[in-house]
């Protein structure tokens, strides 16, 4: 399995780069979290996000033109499967979580409570943790 999000493909580089900064990006989200909350994104910080996305894929190969490809929403026809700038600027973006982007909203149960049959299930006791 791979974490390949939306608007993170590529056509011109490799997508391992990608899911790498994808996975610490996570990884750092999960840190913050702190074990006591779920990390969600704001809706204004999405669609600000979204936004700037569909502009700079506006003028790409994939989207001017009238060019229909599979990289495009059948309904909608907006690109959500390729990034549109350079790896340096999705490495930087991945970087760290943006505290005024994200809520921390607490767990309704410790995580040894929400996870841990199916974590005991996974590996011994003494190594949940």
């Amino acid at each position: 399995q791979t974490c390949a999000l939306p608007i993170s493909g590529l056509g011109h580089n490799s997508q391992l780069f990608m899911i790498e900064a994808q996975a610490n990006y996570v990884a750092r989200c999960i840190r913050y979290a702190r074990g006591t909350a779920v990390i969600e994104v704001n809706r204004a910080a999405e669609e600000r996000y979204n936004d700037e996305l569909q502009r700079e894929l506006a003028t790409t190969v994939w989207q001017a033109g009238g060019c229909r490809s599979w990289y495009q929403d059948a309904g909608t026809g907006r690109n959500t499967l390729l990034w549109p700038k350079p790896l340096l600027a999705f490495w930087l973006r991945t970087r760290c979580v943006r505290q005024a982007d994200v809520h921390r909203l607490p767990l309704a149960l410790p995580p040894r409570q929400l996870f841990g049959s199916i974590l005991s299930r996974a590996m011994p006791p003494d190594e949940i943790r």
